[in-house]
């Protein structure tokens, strides 16, 4: 990442040149982001930036970017951020989570409520009431599986119809089918969030995505066409693209329109989206959106690190001055003046 008042550093074997610039004292700009795949050897490079500021006496400003893989496995960086910087007041260390830009860009990207061809749930506007059910399939539930998962829990509370008895609104039925043949996930995730599996609807399936019990229990019975969205998240950017193409290549047997913003597939690596690229896809976009991912044969292919590693989302300035002036005015029933 660049600009005039920020400074960009890669994690890919790339030590001994930070280490001479910082040496020259090139620490220059507002903004540095750490951005490279290995989260451990990020956290060493933010050390070197941190203890050269630090020995040096420098007091400018600067914030510190680091991406993280997952922020439940990496819980503990949030201290390490936080310890860090004591005793350095202008400089702040933040620890970027991959898996939870990643989910907040999805949910922003193909929301429940409002989805750009694929609505799952419709509002009237008049009421501000919706409409309509939701079924997801969701396929791996590791870190970025359950990541999504809270996201669209978080993100599919919608009011309904009037209750019978004429006690509130029903809430609109949104379910979630979650596949992964390790079981170990379900018990972590449920350690962690005990509340979600009872208080939502949300049931565990323990099998392989490929294997006989899913082709069984999905593929070759009516279940798998009752999903208004599928999502294919096993942490490996190979075996996603092949399971895609399992369910594509169903909807396409049975005759039944697959249609767009229905079956979606994570990305990861740069080199199998370049490849899937050239393949057959092209490139979706969205309204104030450059690029939000890759459309290829009726499967959308989300999760591209230049929609996720923005600066935007990692500052997020512009939406903490937005949620500031919502709160403003939703908190003062007389004028005063707006936050600045």
């Amino acid at each position: 990442s660049g600009g005039e008042d920020s400074a960009g550093v890669t994690a890919d074997g790339r030590r001994n040149s930070l280490c001479i610039g910082l040496e020259k004292g090139d620490l220059w700009g507002r903004y540095h982001f750490i951005l490279g795949e290995d989260s451990g050897f990020n956290v060493l490079l933010a050390n070197a930036i941190v203890e050269h500021y630090r020995r040096t006496g420098l007091t400018h400003p600067l914030d510190l970017y680091v991406r993280v893989e997952n922020s439940v496995a990496d819980g503990n960086l949030h201290a390490w951020a936080d310890n860090i910087a004591k005793g350095l007041p202008n400089l702040m260390v933040h620890v970027v989570c991959e898996t939870a830009l990643m989910a907040a860009a999805y949910i922003d990207d193909y929301p429940i409520l409002w989805g750009r061809s694929n609505p799952l749930i419709r509002s009237d506007v008049t009421t501000g009431l919706a409409e309509g059910e939701a079924r997801i399939l969701l396929i791996g539930f590791g870190n970025r599986g359950q990541q999504l998962l809270n996201v669209m829990i978080e993100n599919s509370q919608f009011l309904g119809a009037e209750k019978e008895d004429g006690a509130g609104r029903e809430p609109v039925p949104v379910s979630f089918d979650v596949v992964d043949g390790d079981d170990g996930t379900r018990l972590r995730y449920c350690e962690r969030c005990p509340e979600v599996f009872p208080s939502y609807h949300v049931e565990f399936f323990g099998m392989n995505a490929l294997g006989e019990d899913f082709r069984k229990e999905f593929l070759d019975s009516e279940r798998l066409f009752s999903y208004g969205r599928i999502i294919v998240t096993t942490g490996d950017d190979e075996l996603n693209v092949k399971i895609g193409d399992v369910i594509r290549s169903r909807f396409l047997r049975s005759g039944r329109p697959l249609g767009l913003e229905r079956l979606f597939v994570q990305l990861q690596s740069k080199d199998v989206y370049e490849r899937v690229k050239a393949a057959y896809g092209r490139v979706s976009a969205a309204p104030g959106v450059a690029q939000v991912g890759l459309q290829a044969g009726g499967i959308e292919f989300f999760g591209v690190w230049n929609r996720i590693f923005t600066v935007e989302n990692m500052i997020g300035k512009v939406a903490e001055y937005g949620a500031r002036l919502l709160n403003w005015r939703y908190c003062q029933p007389e004028f005063v003046s707006r936050p600045k």
